[in-house]
């Protein structure tokens, strides 16, 4: 313990002096109890919705009908999202490994509830709308009031900085311009079933944010194991599905698709291996 009341960060790379000093983190702090219920309250909702995209797509998703393959997406998506947040929820004890996963989610909750209010939506999907919207509303409120626990790194790491930047701009186009997005897909789709990608497209941007922007290695090494098993999950489930990709392979939608989770896997593998040698 320094003179100063606050211990050294070691785990902070760069940090220097204590741990209140500008750039870096205070003493870990615990989550409330009732944040804390309120976290799990919502991985499991979380979870539960990407069970239902995965077991039933089109009777358990009212606001869009999802084939196998996009049902099987969006799912491996949410419950890789749902991951962080229950991990985050089994080390509560520590707010700095729960403020990204609950800013994720409700980016990501905000996002889908335009999207899903954005295309004439029926009764039913007013109803997931006005759902995603409160559950972003929940998050948000959540994450930040515990926004004091951050300690943004002096050099962000610019390859997830570039992953953050490519998927805000694909939740921007697929909410925005969704029939464009349909059109440039790499399988057969609809401008609506483009549209369920919204969300997780956003949670990938913030939580890759989160990963380039925090200074403590601890930190980054709980978020990145979401965005691995995210990228391999969608790897796998695609392969699965080759078959919806017949006749495309001349278009280069699917080989930037392919290609764009592989990287992603094979970045974030190495950044794990690189931090863990670190520690």
């Amino acid at each position: 313990m320094s003179g100063c009341g606050w211990r050294h960060d070691p785990d902070a790379r760069g940090a220097r002096g204590c741990v209140n000093a500008p750039g870096t983190a205070r003493l870990p702090r615990a989550l409330p109890r009732g944040r804390r219920a309120l976290l799990g309250v919502l991985a499991l909702v979380v979870s539960l919705l990407g069970l239902a995209a995965w077991v039933a797509p089109g009777r358990l998703t009212p606001a869009w009908t999802l084939g196998p393959l996009h049902g099987h997406c969006v799912g491996v998506m949410q419950l890789a999202l749902a991951g962080a947040l229950w991990r985050a929820w089994r080390r509560a004890d520590d707010e700095a490994l729960v403020v990204a996963p609950l800013h994720a989610l409700g980016i990501a909750a905000g996002v889908q509830a335009l999207a899903t209010l954005g295309g004439a939506p029926g009764p039913a999907a007013w109803g997931w709308g006005l759902g995603a919207g409160v559950v972003a509303t929940l998050a948000l409120a959540a994450s930040r009031s515990a926004r004091d626990v951050m300690a943004p790194a002096e050099r962000p790491d610019r390859a997830f900085v570039a992953v953050s930047v490519v998927s805000a701009v694909a939740a921007l186009a697929v909410l925005l311009m969704p029939a464009m997005a349909a059109a440039a897909w790499p399988w057969r789709t609809t401008a609506a079933q483009a549209a369920a990608y919204a969300g997780p497209f956003a949670a990938v941007s913030m939580l890759a944010q989160a990963v380039a922007r925090e200074r403590r290695r601890y930190v980054r090494r709980a978020l990145l194991p979401t965005l691995l098993a995210l990228a391999i999950g969608v790897l796998a489930t695609s392969v699965w599905h080759a078959g919806a990709f017949a006749g495309a392979a001349y278009r280069p939608a699917p080989w930037i698709w392919f290609s764009a989770f592989a990287a992603l896997a094979a970045m974030t593998a190495a950044r794990l291996v690189t931090l863990r040698d670190r520690h």
